[in-house]
């Protein structure tokens, strides 16, 4: 499922077929659209069959006080915290802003259940190519800030195996988007052309990886990306399976059901 509540949390279940490795950069530049088309049509299937068995086994209720409790935790100012909860803005200009969703009778005082309860799945099929802006070797961390300025946003996912229905415990979930001004860091050159200091190859703002713990979650903090020409907002992600962890806190060889 891939849902964006009203207080900027990416809430992601995603589905692999992990019978379907992802294929190389050149592979997918080439690969044929009949090929996703019939990728997509088994893996359906497969996810439909899933619905009952992630309904009895409890997957989705639990992500749904996950997620609030989540929202919860960085709404207020705490301790554990500081300075990072979500900023209260103008009542009256984000309920007069459309944001395109079905929900209605909202107000400020809105139960968070009718944010939550809410349940759409989906395949995440092989749909894109891992370069230009991937960086091999990115730190396995939950903030990516880097102190990076920009409204944050936290991410929550959780990944379920269409082939077996269940969740997928140690999958590295790799992360990585462009600043408020659509700079992406690591890289020499960026997509608007103001990446080009060489300083820029050593940062490593907004990227990074996290593990999916025995019930296949992880969680990431960011900030909400900028947009470059022919793109809108967008964040960038790969799974991993079966990597090794150097010690450095990296990440080293594996397989990569998912690029997205």
């Amino acid at each position: 499922m891939i849902s964006v509540s009203t207080i900027a949390k990416l809430a992601v279940l995603g589905l692999l077929s992990l019978t379907n490795a992802h294929p190389s950069e050149e592979e997918h530049s080439s690969a044929p659209r009949h090929a996703k088309r019939e990728f997509l049509f088994r893996t359906q299937r497969s996810l439909d069959s899933c619905a009952e068995h992630l309904e009895q086994r409890g997957i989705h209720k639990a992500a749904e006080a996950r997620r609030k409790a989540f929202a919860e935790k960085h709404s207020k100012r705490s301790s554990e915290n500081p300075g990072s909860f979500l900023r209260a803005r103008d009542t009256a200009d984000i309920l007069n802003a459309s944001h395109h969703s079905d929900l209605t009778g909202i107000t400020p005082t809105t139960n968070e259940s009718v944010f939550y309860s809410n349940n759409v799945s989906c395949v995440l099929s092989p749909e894109g190519e891992i370069r230009p802006f991937w960086v091999k070797g990115e730190l396995i961390r939950s903030n990516l800030t880097d102190n990076e300025p920009g409204v944050v946003v936290y991410l929550d996912a959780q990944f379920v195996d269409v082939n077996t229905c269940e969740t997928i415990p140690d999958l590295y979930w790799d992360v990585w988007n462009c600043n408020t001004t659509d700079v992406y860091s690591g890289i020499q050159s960026s997509s608007n052309g103001n990446g080009n200091d060489a300083a820029n190859l050593n940062r490593t703002a907004l990227r990074g990886l996290q593990k999916t713990d025995a019930d296949g979650v992880a969680q990431l903090k960011t900030i909400f990306p900028g947009h470059y020409s022919g793109r809108t907002n967008h964040i960038h992600m790969v799974a991993h399976l079966n990597a090794t962890v150097l010690p450095n806190a990296t990440l080293t060889g594996g397989s990569v059901p998912h690029i997205g």
